[in-house]
């Protein structure tokens, strides 16, 4: 037989007063482990959309759920679809659970009817070549559709997802979701280059000396016509007088690939070479800046420094370009980059298209 909430309320205040459930109420089912909870899925919609109302309490041996019209309740689980039109709370009040897991509370709110799909759309990564393959990832707020159109085929039908694509030639794909009010569209672009980048293998021995000497370097590469000390591959002996690191790079129609190596000679004190520091005043950015380091070398091959600087603190590296009135624009921002010693290399394609710009790192 169903309890009436008064009789609820007062064997749950044998447990617990309920000014102190409620203080310990937690929204959209947030609750611990045992606890109680309650939650709408999804938590927002437009009036008349589908929602789920859920709830448990492991260890009640009776749950009421208020605040939902027409709603008759008793198990300590359970879940109920919906389609309000109208904000709503609803409130699990239980009984036969330890103080603190008697009450949850969830909370739904309704949009007006007249409120059109939210559409988010990209590629990962937004830049590939010929041959390689990239995500397209899109979702949607308050949709019951999607579709998708574009120069770039794409298989879209639910109203979040991803697909894989492989295209031959740059393009973008628009989603468009739609629901009862109407519809909304995204567009996300991808670029696709034709010639791959230089691929450069490099080998540095020694990279310790116990006094100052000679370094073997011994490269090969693909997709490259030469590189800084001669052909797509070979050898070159350099000599180290003091500590310090250089830069290393190969060519090709595709564009310019940079790596940097250091050598450390033992009791010398060090000397700073070409890669190895950069006043980072000249990019507005403060001495000292917690985090923050810099690298120089001419990434695009046009005679000019170029800058790369990374943030350890928020993972983010940034390429600079210089130009020939001596000052610097930021051409390319990536994310993910834990260390300017974690950058293995950076590529810069002929073309000059800043999108095209990669770096590389070790995570």
């Amino acid at each position: 037989m169903k309890r009436t909430f008064s009789s609820l309320l007062l064997a749950s205040l044998s447990v617990i007063p309920l000014s102190a459930a409620v203080a310990g109420a937690t929204d959209a089912g947030r609750a611990g482990p045992g606890g109680a909870q309650i939650r709408f899925n999804p938590s927002t919609i437009v009036a008349g959309q589908y929602t789920v109302l859920s709830w448990s309490s492991p260890q009640a041996v009776y749950c009421e759920v208020l605040g939902i019209p027409d709603l008759v309740t008793g198990s300590p689980m359970g879940s109920e679809g919906m389609r309000p039109t109208r904000n709503l709370t609803a409130e699990l009040i239980c009984e036969g659970a330890p103080a603190g897991a008697n009450y949850a509370r969830a909370d739904l709110t309704v949009l007006p009817p007249d409120t059109k799909p939210v559409v988010r759309a990209s590629f990962s990564p937004s830049s590939i070549y010929a041959g390689q393959s990239s995500s397209l990832v899109w979702s949607s707020d308050y949709a019951l559709s999607c579709s998708a159109s574009g120069s770039i085929a794409a298989a879209v039908g639910a109203t979040s997802g991803s697909t894989t694509v492989s295209p031959t030639s740059s393009g973008s794909v628009t989603v468009t979701c739609s629901n009862d009010a109407g519809q909304t569209s995204a567009t996300a672009h991808l670029t696709v280059s034709l010639t791959p980048p230089p691929q450069v293998w490099l080998s540095v021995y020694p990279t310790v000396l116990q006094r100052p000497g000679w370094v073997d370097l011994l490269w090969s590469s693909a997709n490259a016509t030469h590189c800084s000390y001669g052909g797509p591959s070979g050898s070159y002996r350099q000599y180290f007088l003091f500590s310090g690191a250089d830069v290393f790079q190969c060519f090709g129609p595709g564009g310019t690939t940079t790596r940097w190596y250091s050598v450390t000679v033992l009791g010398f004190t060090a000397k700073a070479g070409k890669a190895d520091t950069f006043d980072l005043g000249r990019l507005g950015i403060e001495a000292g800046s917690n985090g923050v380091s810099a690298k120089r070398a001419d990434f695009n091959n046009d005679g000019i420094d170029d800058v790369l600087v990374v943030n350890a603190l928020d993972h983010t590296a940034q390429v600079f370009v210089g130009t020939k009135k001596g000052t610097f624009r930021l051409a390319k921002t990536v994310e993910g980059v834990p260390s300017l010693e974690s950058v293995s290399e950076v590529f810069f394609p002929a073309d000059g298209d800043d999108s095209g710009i990669r770096i590389q790192s070790q995570q």
